[in-house]
């Protein structure tokens, strides 16, 4: 366990944290989507209530 470990214990630490960097990215990028597709919905909403 250790062996295996200390064998490829860098690589998959920098891996790890390059995924972990990709989908924080990925995550800041789609929060203004969501406020916009929730601003919609809610327009859409207000829109089709009837008056």
């Amino acid at each position: 366990m250790s062996i295996a470990w200390n064998h490829s214990g860098g690589w998959t630490v920098s891996r790890s944290f390059n995924s972990a960097r990709t989908s924080a990215i990925g995550v800041f990028l789609a929060i203004p989507y969501f406020h916009i597709a929730a601003a919609l919905m809610m327009q859409r909403m207000l829109t089709t209530l009837p008056n």
